[in-house]
């Protein structure tokens, strides 16, 4: 039979890979292999350019803007997340979930979002007279 000769640390670091993928596999996460795994690994990177303070836009299509303001994994819920304070009154939270606090903001301007979900952009953070006005315009169209 032919074939190739591993050295014991290659031999290590493929188990330590496929134990990896039977914990995620227990835990019901999906395991990526060959190319469906490149182009995670791919995207993956793309997300780890988000970084708190970056401002964003929320995808797709629904044009609300806002700041980074958490970025890793959660108790809520697998895989990696940013939380977003957005820039209304627009969100789900103020940066809690189920009384684990991840950030801090207003009520209602908290957002935890899948890192795909996102846009980086160059607009800068509304100042808070901008957030003033804009609350006054949506408590008079709510009366």
């Amino acid at each position: 039979t032919s074939g190739s000769i591993l050295d014991p640390h290659t031999l290590e670091l493929r188990g330590q890979v496929r134990a990896k993928k039977l914990q995620q596999v227990k835990r019901g996460e999906p395991v990526y292999t060959g190319a469906a795994a490149q182009h995670r690994m791919r995207k993956r990177t793309e997300v780890m350019k988000t970084s708190i303070g970056d401002r964003v836009i929320i995808l797709p299509g629904r044009q609300l803007t806002g700041t980074v303001r958490f970025c890793g994994y959660t108790d809520f819920a697998a895989g990696e997340w940013l939380g977003v304070e957005l820039d209304g009154a627009y969100g789900k939270n103020d940066g809690s979930v189920n009384g684990v606090y991840y950030f801090e903001c207003e009520p209602f301007h908290g957002l935890f979002l899948r890192p795909n979900l996102v846009e980086r952009t160059k607009q800068v953070e509304p100042t808070d007279v901008e957030k003033r006005r804009a609350l006054l315009a949506m408590a008079v169209a709510r009366s």
